[in-house]
């Protein structure tokens, strides 16, 4: 790092000398009849100006084709100044700023190393944006290699797959896709909780909740009932209600009322029964209550000024709805609730707030992921992904079933054919 300093601070200072030597030569000069006498002086200065000229234009321009971000990294010091330049990375000079340099470049990773000292990791973890754009790529990762280095991941490793119920029904678990390195994502059945899901349309919900079920009905041994509320006229679970008597499809009002006062009255019996037997969770045959479209239930609800009664009786099955969720979980009750639009108008904070795991698909706007994570620093644990440019079936995943607290998960879901869904 010290000889870095010196040859930046000795290169500047060459640069000054010669400017102010050539302006004094020019105003100064008294010429003879000697050609050389005359002439000696400038002619050096022409050579001093070739090699600096040569220096800046063919190792800092042509060979390198340097590609500049101007003060993105804002550096103050007189060696730092204008010199954090971003290179075709292709180049054979393989140096990024005085201190830091491309070790190597495979498979869209990039390592950065720095042979004089620490690495300044927060630099480029706080410039990531300007580096994603400069780079244009969607997906970055940026990891520390020791204290001398820096690992930039560009590479989207997540590839589209199709269904495959040979690899993705498991006996006892439920699949939610695969993970950055390709691992499948198995939650055990029991262990699962509440979801809330937000995308918006064609970001792969639907597919996703057609995992969920599809993993559901392989182990329909193992579950109590499987409630699916389509208020979208049943286009989407129509079919399930054939398979089971388990199964049970709803996708009108008085259904609806139905379907949640069993479950809420179903809920209220498993909790004598834990409280008779002195017990802490019902660990046996879950009931899942699973809803398409959670705004289109909302907006079914009745005209206050119409009728009354059909509008309190609304009112009471999304409070229970509500207490489904903070209180079912013991019980081994569990809600799913996928919608375009998380905001407080389309499902209350309270609601929200009780649906334990959370599904981000591709969404419009950064309001929208702080509505389903509460957070953006999620994003930033994952390498500032963006949520805004997620291909089909792209998710994070806040998965709370683990004993150990809150997983964050980057994952890929299938693709099923619309005639298999």
């Amino acid at each position: 790092m010290i000889f870095a300093v010196v040859k930046s601070f000795i290169f500047q200072l060459v640069i000054k000398v010669l400017v102010v030597f050539t302006l004094f030569k020019i105003f100064t000069s008294n010429y003879s009849n000697d050609f050389l006498v005359n002439y000696i002086d400038e002619l050096f200065l022409v050579v001093l100006w070739g090699v600096v000229l040569h220096q800046f234009l063919y190792f800092d321009y042509f060979k390198t084709k340097i590609k500049n971000l101007p003060r993105v990294f804002g550096f103050k010091n007189i060696v730092e100044k204008s010199v954090f330049n971003w290179k075709d990375l292709r180049s054979e000079n393989k140096k990024i700023t005085y201190f830091d340099y491309v070790e190597s470049i495979k498979d869209g990773v990039i390592v950065l190393k720095n042979k004089s000292g620490l690495i300044d990791y927060d630099l480029y973890e706080k410039n990531s944006e300007q580096i994603k754009h400069y780079l244009k790529t969607s997906t970055l990762k940026i990891e520390k290699v020791r204290d001398n280095g820096i690992k930039i991941d560009t590479k989207d490793r997540l590839d589209y797959y199709n269904w495959d119920g040979n690899k993705f029904l498991k006996d006892g678990f439920i699949f939610f896709g695969l993970d950055e390195q390709g691992q499948e994502i198995f939650i055990e059945l029991n262990k699962t909780t509440s979801y809330f899901i937000n995308g918006q349309s064609g970001s792969g919900k639907s597919v996703f909740i057609t995992q969920i079920i599809n993993g559901l009905i392989h182990n329909l041994d193992k579950v109590s009932k499987i409630f699916l509320l389509d208020f979208k006229g049943g286009i989407t679970f129509h079919k399930y209600g054939k398979i089971s008597k388990k199964i049970i499809v709803g996708y009108q009002l008085d259904q609806l009322h139905k379907i949640v006062d069993y479950v809420y009255q179903e809920n209220k019996r498993r909790m004598k029964f834990l409280k008779d037997k002195g017990l802490e969770k019902y660990e046996t045959d879950p009931i899942f209550l699973i809803f398409d479209e959670w705004a289109e239930v909302v907006e079914s609800c009745p005209k206050k000024e119409l009728d009354k009664n059909d509008y309190l009786l609304f009112q009471q099955t999304l409070q229970k709805i509500e207490s489904l969720g903070q209180l079912g979980r013991s019980q081994n009750i569990k809600l799913v609730i996928q919608t375009q639009r998380g905001g407080t108008d389309i499902i209350s904070s309270k609601l929200r707030g009780n649906l334990q795991s959370r599904i981000l698909l591709r969404v419009d706007n950064n309001d929208a992921v702080k509505m389903c994570l509460g957070s953006l620093d999620y994003l930033e644990k994952l390498g500032n992904i963006d949520p805004l440019s997620f291909p089909y079936g792209r998710f994070v995943f806040l998965d709370s079933s683990s004993e150990t607290g809150l997983k964050v998960r980057y994952g890929q879901g299938s693709y099923i054919e619309p005639k298999r869904i």
